[in-house]
Protein backbone atom coordinates (compact mmCIF):
# COMPACT_ATOMS: atom_id res chain seq x y z
CA UNK A 1 0.00 0.00 0.00
CA UNK A 2 1.46 3.42 -0.96
CA UNK A 3 2.47 5.65 1.90
CA UNK A 4 3.56 9.25 2.20
CA UNK A 5 6.75 9.52 4.14
CA UNK A 6 8.66 12.57 5.19
CA UNK A 7 12.24 11.47 4.90
CA UNK A 8 14.74 12.54 7.56
CA UNK A 9 16.73 14.68 5.10
CA UNK A 10 13.67 16.25 3.53
CA UNK A 11 11.45 19.04 4.82
CA UNK A 12 8.73 18.52 2.24
CA UNK A 13 6.85 15.27 2.02
CA UNK A 14 8.28 12.89 -0.55
CA UNK A 15 5.95 10.22 -1.85
CA UNK A 16 7.54 6.83 -1.26
CA UNK A 17 5.58 3.63 -1.74
CA UNK A 18 5.87 1.37 1.29
CA UNK A 19 7.79 -1.27 -0.67
CA UNK A 20 10.29 1.39 -1.85
CA UNK A 21 11.17 2.82 1.56
CA UNK A 22 14.43 0.82 1.97
CA UNK A 23 15.54 1.82 -1.55
CA UNK A 24 14.65 5.47 -0.91
CA UNK A 25 16.52 5.54 2.39
CA UNK A 26 19.64 4.02 0.76
CA UNK A 27 19.35 6.50 -2.14
CA UNK A 28 18.96 9.40 0.26
CA UNK A 29 21.87 8.31 2.42
CA UNK A 30 24.18 7.80 -0.58
CA UNK A 31 23.45 11.26 -1.98
CA UNK A 32 23.79 12.90 1.43
CA UNK A 33 27.21 11.29 1.89
CA UNK A 34 28.30 12.04 -1.68
CA UNK A 35 27.46 15.75 -1.49
CA UNK A 36 28.89 16.10 2.04
CA UNK A 37 26.75 19.15 2.76
CA UNK A 38 28.08 21.37 5.53
CA UNK A 39 26.04 24.57 5.56
CA UNK A 40 22.26 24.84 5.84
CA UNK A 41 22.15 26.08 2.26
CA UNK A 42 24.05 23.00 1.07
CA UNK A 43 21.68 20.74 3.03
CA UNK A 44 18.71 22.45 1.35
CA UNK A 45 20.32 21.89 -2.05
CA UNK A 46 20.82 18.19 -1.30
CA UNK A 47 17.21 17.86 -0.16
CA UNK A 48 16.05 19.48 -3.41
CA UNK A 49 18.20 17.13 -5.49
CA UNK A 50 16.93 14.08 -3.59
CA UNK A 51 13.31 15.14 -4.01
CA UNK A 52 13.75 15.94 -7.70
CA UNK A 53 15.62 12.75 -8.58
CA UNK A 54 13.13 10.59 -6.70
CA UNK A 55 10.22 12.29 -8.49
CA UNK A 56 11.92 11.76 -11.86
CA UNK A 57 12.36 8.07 -10.97
CA UNK A 58 8.66 7.78 -10.10
CA UNK A 59 7.51 9.44 -13.32
CA UNK A 60 9.65 7.10 -15.42
CA UNK A 61 8.12 4.09 -13.68
CA UNK A 62 4.59 5.44 -14.19
CA UNK A 63 5.23 6.19 -17.86
CA UNK A 64 6.58 2.68 -18.40
CA UNK A 65 3.59 1.10 -16.64
CA UNK A 66 1.21 3.19 -18.72
CA UNK A 67 2.85 1.98 -21.92
CA UNK A 68 2.73 -1.64 -20.72
CA UNK A 69 -0.96 -1.27 -19.88
CA UNK A 70 -1.66 0.25 -23.31
CA UNK A 71 -0.05 -2.79 -24.96
CA UNK A 72 -2.16 -5.16 -22.82
CA UNK A 73 -5.30 -3.23 -23.79
CA UNK A 74 -4.33 -3.30 -27.49
CA UNK A 75 -4.08 0.48 -27.77
CA UNK A 76 -1.91 1.02 -30.83
CA UNK A 77 -0.77 4.53 -29.88
CA UNK A 78 -1.74 5.87 -26.44
CA UNK A 79 -1.02 9.42 -27.59
CA UNK A 80 -3.92 9.18 -30.04
CA UNK A 81 -6.30 8.36 -27.20
CA UNK A 82 -7.42 11.58 -25.46
CA UNK A 83 -7.68 10.09 -21.96
CA UNK A 84 -4.28 8.40 -22.19
CA UNK A 85 -2.68 11.51 -23.67
CA UNK A 86 -3.96 13.66 -20.79
CA UNK A 87 -2.66 11.22 -18.19
CA UNK A 88 0.71 11.03 -19.88
CA UNK A 89 0.86 14.82 -20.19
CA UNK A 90 0.37 15.11 -16.43
CA UNK A 91 3.16 12.62 -15.76
CA UNK A 92 5.53 14.35 -18.17
CA UNK A 93 4.72 17.77 -16.71
CA UNK A 94 5.59 16.47 -13.26
CA UNK A 95 8.88 15.11 -14.61
CA UNK A 96 9.77 18.41 -16.31
CA UNK A 97 9.00 20.27 -13.12
CA UNK A 98 11.27 17.94 -11.14
CA UNK A 99 14.03 18.25 -13.74
CA UNK A 100 13.95 22.02 -13.26
CA UNK A 101 13.93 21.46 -9.46
CA UNK A 102 10.74 23.52 -9.05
Amino acid sequence: MPATRTAPATHAGVFVAAEDIPEFEAFQQALTIEFDARSEFEHQCVRTVIHSLWTIRRTRIVESRMQERAVRENIVDPLLDVEWALQLKGVLNLRRQAERCD
